[in-house]
């Protein structure tokens, strides 16, 4: 199952990944920079309680 979500950026809509399948991908792909990706975006995470995740469309 695809999740992602939709966005206008000027006369263009962009489509981004659902957060929890980007971080499975660095996860297993597993290079160092991926890794520090996923810590980075995981404490941003939880540094932002109770704000809800994106609704894939």
């Amino acid at each position: 199952m695809v999740r992602r979500s939709e966005a206008a950026y000027g006369d263009v809509t962009a489509r981004f990944i659902a957060l929890e399948d980007l971080l499975r991908n660095k996860r297993a792909v597993a290079r160092a920079s991926d890794l520090a990706d996923c810590e980075r975006l995981e404490a941003e995470k939880k540094r932002i309680p109770g704000k809800p995740a994106l609704e894939p469309r």
